[in-house]
Parts: C-alpha cells; sequence; structure tokens
C-alpha cells in the first residue's frame, strides 16, 4: 500500500508540474493516475470484504470520476463533477452511518464547525453566479454533513483517521471553491491537491484500520 500512495503523490507532482505549464491533457493523464492510486490502496486495504470497504470504495470511484471531469473548466463538466464528488459523499456517510454514529459527539462536531461554515458560506457564496447558487448550497450541505457523521463515528470508536480525512476533503474543496469562484491561480491546487490526495489515501486505508 505504502509504493502505491508514494505513487499516488509522485503523479499528483506530475499533475501540478503540466497544471502550471497549462498543459492540461498531459495533466489529465497524471491526474487520473494519481487517483486510479488511490483506489488500488483501497482494494488492497481489503476494500471487498466489508460493508465499511465497498462504501469506501464507491466513494472513492465517485472521486476518480470527479478528478478527471473537473480538469476541465466547463461549467458542464463541472457539474457533473460535482454530482459525483456529492454522491462520493453520500458513500462516505453510509460507511460511517455503519460503524454506529453517537449523536452527542455529531452534535459537538456541529458546534465547533457551525462559525468555520459560516465564514465559508459568506466567503463563497456571494461570488457564485445564480444558476450554480443551488448546486453549490446542495453540495456545501452534503460535504459538511459527511464531516459531522465521522465526527459521530469518531464518538461510536471508530479510528481517528477516518474524521481526519474527512477534514482534510472539506478544506481541499474550499481551495477549489476558492479557484472556481472567488480567487483563481495555481496556489490554490498548490495547497489543495496535495491536501485532496492525502485525503483520500487516507480514506483508502482506513479501510485495513476499520473493516
Amino acid at each position: 500500500m505504502l509504493l502505491w500512495a508514494l505513487i499516488c503523490m509522485i503523479n499528483v507532482g506530475f499533475s501540478l508540474f503540466f497544471e502550471r505549464r497549462g498543459m492540461h491533457r498531459v495533466r489529465l493523464v497524471f491526474k487520473a493516475a494519481a487517483s486510479t492510486a488511490f483506489l488500488v490502496v483501497a482494494y488492497l486495504a481489503g476494500a471487498f470484504e466489508s460493508f465499511y470497504g465497498i462504501a469506501v470504495f464507491v466513494g472513492l470511484a465517485l472521486s476518480w470520476w470527479g478528478d478527471v471531469l473537473l480538469v476541465s473548466r466547463a461549467r458542464p463538466l463541472f457539474l457533473t463533477g460535482l454530482v459525483a464528488f456529492l454522491f462520493a459523499h453520500i458513500a462516505y456517510s453510509a460507511a460511517f452511518i455503519a460503524c454506529g454514529i453517537k449523536p452527542t459527539a455529531c452534535l459537538i462536531a456541529a458546534v465547533i464547525a457551525i462559525v468555520p461554515i459560516i465564514l465559508l458560506v459568506r466567503y463563497v457564496i456571494p461570488n457564485v453566479t445564480r444558476d450554480m447558487k443551488v448546486p453549490i448550497i446542495a453540495y456545501m450541505v452534503v460535504i459538511t454533513a459527511m464531516v459531522l457523521l465521522s465526527g459521530g463515528a469518531l464518538g461510536a470508536g471508530v479510528h481517528w483517521a477516518v474524521p481526519v480525512a474527512a477534514v482534510m476533503f472539506f478544506v481541499s474543496d474550499v481551495f477549489v471553491a476558492r479557484d472556481r469562484f472567488v480567487a483563481p491561480g495555481f496556489d490554490n491546487a498548490i495547497l489543495g491537491l496535495p491536501l485532496y490526495y492525502a485525503a483520500q489515501l487516507l480514506f483508502a486505508y482506513t479501510i485495513h484500520l476499520v473493516a
């Protein structure tokens, strides 16, 4: 698994290198390779041996499609990628629920998250075009629910790596939103892409820890 995690991050590096040079078709190849690597990590961790593993693998597979589709800045592909990631978060949420959820822990997670969420909404939504507001808000609701459920699963005894991966994924999406709607720039990819892939690799590895 460690070898494939390393392969993943090497491909992330190449993806960033070619993005910086505007070579988006070449970048797509390396990004797809990086995403394929986290699927391999999940498989090696025993993805098909438990409901948790299957649900996480489904989330990762949907994310693979989202990764490929979001390379383009075209609106239809962006929306399709957004839907792929939305269902990925639903799959992750199902995995957490299967582990058991402690409502009190969910509530604590919500209290901790409420201020950052409000600040994020006020930062992003005013810059979103009217026709994109509903899909973006829906996505933010689903990913926030995923993070809160990971906190509830932690309270029920799941490994700490689960909520860490969920939070990392959430933060990486902040950079995606910033790049698309607030302040486009390569700095978003430099910060967000490695964080995103680290989150996905950690999700994949939790199959070994949780299942």
